[in-house]
């Protein structure tokens, strides 16, 4: 039943795709928008899995919102932040080597965030790779907190109304934070002494894009009619 569902919505994806493609001759800006907003609640319920526990995995919503992350950068290369995501994503799904290129390009866009260097040395680690999972862990271990703790503040501000849930919401994201810095050391001292280290998918690092808050409107991002 779950084969059948999969292939449901997977051609429902590919005639979506169709119609938009001829409505773009029409009306490029509307098409656009068409096509990006198929699959963004799959995308905001990755959202939901990555920042709540009791969130189940879906592949078929992860793959969704694959499908939008790879479409977002495609029409509006400036929004870096979805590679991390797709990196995410993808590492879910461990696909491990389609994780790790694209931690390679969130990483090169945002060198100063921590979390993608973090991801990118688990993956590689996950793939086997050491001295890349080293390398990329020490970076991680010499990034600054501060950027991503910024990210975080401007993300909270769209996603909270209630100033006492906003910052309950940052502590836990710092704690991960820190969680996540110690949990790159340890690692690191295992590869450097050859022990082995369980990696499991709840320990990669998240970044919300701010697309999918409301932080950046989408509708002004493709040239819509609701820009600001």
């Amino acid at each position: 039943m779950d084969k059948v569902l999969g292939l449901l919505n997977r051609t429902v994806t590919l005639y979506v795709g169709f119609v938009a493609v001829c409505a773009m001759l029409i009306d490029p800006a509307a098409a656009r928008i068409k096509i990006l907003n198929f699959d963004r609640n799959a995308a905001r319920e990755v959202n939901r899995f990555a920042l709540r526990p009791d969130v189940p995995f879906d592949d078929e919503v992860f793959y969704q919102a694959a499908a939008y992350h790879r479409g977002l950068v495609r029409l509006l290369p400036d929004q870096t932040l979805s590679y991390g995501a797709l990196g995410y994503i993808q590492a879910q799904r461990q696909r491990f080597r389609k994780a790790a290129r694209a931690f390679e390009k969130a990483a090169a866009h945002h060198p100063d965030l921590f979390g993608f260097h973090f991801n990118r040395g688990l993956v590689y680690y996950q793939l086997g790779d050491t001295a890349r999972a080293r390398a990329a862990l020490r970076q991680a271990i010499n990034t600054p907190p501060a950027p991503s703790v910024a990210h975080d503040r401007l993300i909270a501000g769209r996603m909270f109304r209630d100033p006492k849930l906003r910052e309950a919401w940052l502590a836990e994201r710092v704690y991960r934070l820190k969680s996540a810095h110690e949990f790159a050391g340890r690692l690191l001292s295992a590869i450097d002494s050859g022990q082995r280290v369980v990696v499991n998918s709840g320990q990669y690092f998240y970044y919300v894009p701010p697309v999918e808050t409301g932080v950046i409107p989408l509708q002004s991002l493709v040239g819509g009619t609701n820009s600001p």
